[in-house]
């Protein structure tokens, strides 16, 4: 039963009004939009903290690399004599991270160690002889991150990323069948280029994982310019493909 009770009036006078007089969709209505509010406020306050505005941690990648220089270039047609062989580039670095919101951020790479390599096979005086480049590299990076979801109930965003990086070359070897000599004065130190990138990233406590595939296109030539063999003779960009892995703390 429902009481309604008037100030003025005493004890004697109490009004008693039978619940029979309020329609039952309302007190289901009421009831069920009570509980929602609850639910909701419960799930806001542990899956929606408030937004941490900064990450660190670390990254690594390994991928497919090619140095594009005429000899690499003349391997892709099936008529050449020059063969290309697969090779692996791999870096470690660390990142930070900062949000401006739960869907975007930017970006900010160092990969302290970096390892650019390039192999392939061609004849010399009737021989075949194997070539490899190695380029050992220190990079920065500068990406925007976009979210493409934000699910809060499994902490788990797709994520994609486009910005730029520069790189300079700490040393550069060049071996033929397993023989290493120093080739310094045959590429440029400095190389720039555009990375793009895609994953997935977790979010576990006060950490983030998120791994994926990226590349990096290399638009400088790399080609030293020297008094024997100007650069315009043989325009040599870097590209690298593949997998990367980084593990982030927010704060």
């Amino acid at each position: 039963r429902i009481i309604h009770s008037n100030t003025n009036m005493d004890s004697s006078n109490i009004e008693h009004i039978s619940i029979d007089r309020i329609p039952l969709k309302k007190v289901c209505l009421f009831e069920f939009n009570r509980s929602f509010d609850i639910l909701n406020s419960t799930f806001d306050s542990v899956y929606n903290p408030k937004i941490k505005r900064f990450e660190a941690g670390l990254i690594a990648s390994f991928g497919n690399s090619w140095l594009f220089n005429n000899d690499v270039k003349n391997g892709l047609n099936r008529k050449s004599l020059i063969r290309n062989n697969f090779s692996t580039g791999y870096s470690i670095g660390s990142i930070i991270v900062y949000n401006f919101n739960k869907k975007s951020g930017l970006e900010l790479g160092y990969d302290f160690y970096s390892v650019h390599k390039q192999g392939y096979d061609f004849y010399d005086e009737g021989r075949l002889v194997h070539k490899d480049i190695h380029l050992k590299q220190q990079k920065v990076s500068l990406s925007y991150k976009f979210r493409l979801n934000d699910n809060a109930y499994t902490k788990r965003n797709f994520v994609i990323k486009t910005g730029f990086f520069f790189s300079h070359s700490i040393k550069e070897q060049a071996s033929i069948d397993g023989v290493k000599n120093a080739i310094n004065s045959s590429f440029d130190t400095f190389d720039y280029g555009l990375n793009l990138g895609a994953g997935i990233e977790h979010s576990l406590s006060k950490f983030k994982v998120e791994y994926g595939v990226k590349t990096n296109i290399g638009l400088h030539n790399m080609t030293a310019n020297t008094l024997n063999f100007p650069k315009k003779f043989d325009y040599a960009t870097t590209y690298i493909l593949g997998g990367y892995v980084s593990i982030r703390y927010l704060f």
